[in-house]
């Protein structure tokens, strides 16, 4: 997701893009496969509000902790809770739970990451940042004091999808033979040794192609290495792709009508889905936006032990 072209966008008008652009896929999808139940529990063109004090160290832009200093947060529940719009805006901000993170259940004992996704999923508790310690966030399940139905639901809805992302990891990548836009062929034996970074998208999912330029950026900061490939696998026809692209740049090397791969093979139900796959076949992550891919990536590149 391009953040920087949404920090004007605030309020109404932004929940408002927001609501309009998910209709819009769903729409998109249900027409595309009647047969096939495709749910949509995210779009990432939200913009983040804050609804905590202090703010929370950043990821600097270089993709490393600014300051791996410790912190604390102030969690003001009632606030936070007071609607639906309110706790989704803070959530999407603060709780990103395809992190690497410490989780604390109810009574501040420490789990781990599958137990707190679990929980979230079947339990009747709100997940809160609470802490920053040494440049990795601290999640604290809560137990809220009323009825909060709309609330749950969501949360337990996207702790599901993050459970099924992280079941993923450290599995092998289906077998597959691609064909890119400009006759490339790609197949598992073509990436071996080299560390593939996949994008699910298609034409008509906002979210996707607003992250574009980031996408591109990310190409860029990698075009020396040779042991990097960025490959995207799209929905829709070639003819279609080859027209929208002329007006939409995207550096990735882009695979038409790759979407039974994604709904038999991967499973994937949510855009854009970004998958980070190891040079040993096995899927080292799975996450929904380019931003939350970039440390995943940063830190395997430098793993690898030479460069190609």
């Amino acid at each position: 997701m391009n953040k920087k072209l949404l920090l004007h966008c605030t309020g109404y008008y932004r929940r408002l893009r927001f609501r309009y652009a998910l209709i819009r896929q769903r729409q998109f999808l249900r027409s595309y496969c009647r047969n096939r139940y495709w749910t949509f529990f995210f779009c990432w063109s939200l913009l983040s509000c804050h609804y905590m004090d202090p703010q929370p160290a950043a990821v600097a832009k270089d993709d490393t902790l600014a300051i791996a200093r410790d912190e604390n947060y102030t969690i003001h529940l009632e606030e936070i809770l007071k609607d639906y719009d309110r706790w989704y805006a803070y959530t999407y901000d603060q709780v990103q739970l395809s992190q690497d993170f410490i989780g604390l259940d109810a009574d501040s004992n420490r789990i781990d990451k599958r137990t707190f996704l679990h929980r979230l999923m079947t339990e009747d508790v709100i997940a809160f940042r609470i802490r920053l310690v040494q440049g990795m966030p601290v999640y604290k399940l809560y137990k809220p004091a009323g009825h909060l139905d709309n609330i749950r639901s969501t949360a337990a809805q996207l702790a599901s999808i993050e459970m099924k992302n992280f079941q993923m990891e450290g599995t092998p990548l289906p077998e597959f033979r691609f064909t890119d836009l400009n006759g490339q062929p790609y197949t598992m034996e073509s990436v071996k040794g080299k560390l593939l970074v996949l994008k699910c998208w298609f034409i008509h999912c906002v979210s996707c192609v607003q992250e574009f330029p980031d996408c591109n950026a990310l190409v860029d900061a990698y075009k020396d290495r040779k042991d990097v490939l960025f490959v995207s696998l799209a929905i829709d026809k070639k003819k279609d792709l080859e027209a929208f692209l002329k007006t939409r740049a995207l550096q990735y090397a882009v695979i038409p009508e790759a979407g039974p791969f994604m709904a038999d093979k991967l499973h994937i139900n949510s855009y854009p889905t970004h998958i980070l796959v190891g040079p040993d076949g096995k899927i080292l992550k799975v996450v929904h936006s380019i931003d939350q891919l970039k440390p995943f990536l940063k830190r395997a590149a430098d793993r690898l032990p030479d460069h190609l």
